[in-house]
C-alpha cells in the first residue's frame, strides 16, 4: 500500500526529521547498495523509508532495486516503488538531476501503470515539480508539461485566431461544448461554418467591449508546494527564480513553493459557450435562411453585435468571390497584340 491521492497542495513530508533521516542513509547505499535476496517480504507503509523497514524488507527492497536497475522489473509491494521514486526525487543514486529525471520518466512510462492510477498521477506532478526545482532544460519541460502545454495551446489559438486555420480554431471549441452538432450550417457544411466562425471570433477578440474571453477562461495565479505528498529533503533552494513554460504559463519559484500564472476555465464554461453557439446558430439561420427560427438566449449586446458583424463580413466576402468567379477571363491572342512600335519611344 502506498500513498493515497489527496489535495495537490498538501505539503510534502519534508518538514519532518524523517525527510533528512531518509536522505542520509540513502546516500550511503544509493549508488552501490545491491542485494540478491530470494524470499519476498511484503511492505506496506504511508511515506515509506528505510527506517520503517525491517531487515527482511531491506533485503527485499535492495534486491528488487538491483534487478530493476539491471532492466528486470517485477511488481512488488507498492511502498518499495515509492521508496525508489523518493530516491530519484532526492537525486540519490544518480549522477546529475537530468539523469534522475530520465530514470523517473522511464519508471513512469514502463512500470508505474502496474501500480495503478494513483502512482501515475503522483509521478506526473512530481516530474513537473522536478523540472522546476532542478531547473532542467526546456526539452525536459516539454515532456513533463506536455498535458499543460496542450491546454495552453488551446488558449493561445483562441486568443490569436488570425494565426491559425479555421479548422484548428473550431476544433478547440468542439472539445469544450456540446451544442456544435446542432448548428444547422455546421450540419450542412462543416468547412463553411468553420470559415464563418473564424471571422466572427476574430471580430469578438478584436472588440474590447465584447469581453469574449470571459466565456472561455481567465488568467489566475495558483500556489503549489514542491513534491507534495512525497518524502523530500530540501537541501537547496530552486535553481531558478522564474521558469517560463510557454507564453501562457510561467512559474515564480520561492524556496519550497511556487506560484503558477496560467489560463484556467471560467466557471460554467460549457454552459456559457453552448449559449453563445446557440446565438451564433440562431443568427446564422436568419442570415442564410436555414432551418426553423430559434428563440433568443440571453447574451451581451456587444457580443451579439460582433456576431452579426462577422456574418455580414463573411457574406460580403462570399459575394465578392461569386462576382469574381462570374467575370469572363480576357485572353489576348497573337492577332490582338498591338505592334511593338506602339511601345517604342
Amino acid at each position: 500500500m502506498g500513498l493515497c491521492l489527496s489535495n495537490r497542495n498538501k505539503r510534502s513530508k519534508n518538514d519532518l526529521p524523517a525527510a533528512h533521516s531518509f536522505v542520509a542513509p540513502a546516500n550511503k547505499v544509493g549508488l552501490s547498495g545491491s542485494d540478491d535476496y530470494q524470499p519476498i517480504a511484503e511492505f506496506q507503509r504511508y511515506y515509506p523509508d528505510y527506517h520503517s523497514m525491517n531487515l527482511a524488507q531491506l533485503h527485499t527492497y535492495f534486491t528488487w532495486r538491483t534487478r530493476l536497475r539491471g532492466g528486470h522489473f517485477s511488481v512488488n509491494s507498492t511502498s518499495y516503488a515509492y521508496v525508489y521514486i523518493y530516491e530519484l526525487l532526492n537525486n540519490i543514486g544518480v549522477t546529475d538531476p537530468l539523469s534522475g529525471y530520465q530514470q523517473l520518466r522511464a519508471f513512469q512510462e514502463h512500470y508505474a501503470p502496474s501500480y495503478g492510477k494513483k502512482m501515475v498521477a503522483y509521478l506526473q506532478q512530481w516530474l513537473q515539480d522536478y523540472v522546476l526545482y532542478y531547473g532542467l532544460n526546456h526539452q525536459a519541460a516539454n515532456e513533463a508539461f506536455a498535458d499543460r502545454i496542450a491546454e495552453d495551446r488551446q488558449y493561445y489559438i483562441v486568443r490569436h485566431p488570425q494565426d491559425y486555420s479555421a479548422a484548428e480554431l473550431l476544433k478547440v471549441f468542439a472539445g469544450w461544448i456540446t451544442y456544435l452538432q446542432h448548428c444547422r450550417l455546421y450540419q450542412n457544411n462543416e468547412e463553411e461554418f468553420a470559415r464563418l466562425f473564424q471571422i466572427i471570433w476574430q471580430e469578438l477578440v478584436a472588440d474590447p467591449a465584447a469581453r469574449v474571453m470571459t466565456l472561455v477562461g481567465k488568467q489566475k495565479i495558483n500556489t503549489g508546494y514542491f513534491f507534495g505528498n512525497a518524502v523530500f529533503y530540501f537541501r537547496q533552494d530552486p535553481q531558478q527564480s522564474t521558469y517560463i513554460i510557454d507564453s501562457e504559463r510561467q512559474y515564480q519559484l520561492k524556496k519550497r513553493q511556487y506560484y503558477c500564472t496560467s489560463w484556467q476555465p471560467c466557471q460554467r464554461r460549457g454552459v456559457k459557450l453552448n449559449a453563445f453557439f446557440h446565438e451564433v446558430d440562431r443568427l446564422v439561420r436568419q442570415a442564410f435562411g436555414l432551418g426553423h427560427p430559434l428563440k433568443a438566449r440571453p447574451l451581451s449586446p456587444a457580443i451579439l453585435k460582433d456576431i452579426q458583424q462577422g456574418i455580414q463580413l463573411y457574406l460580403a466576402a462570399k459575394r465578392r468571390e461569386a462576382q469574381k468567379a462570374a467575370e469572363p477571363e480576357l485572353h489576348m491572342g497573337a492577332s490582338a497584340k498591338l505592334p511593338s512600335s506602339n511601345f517604342a519611344r
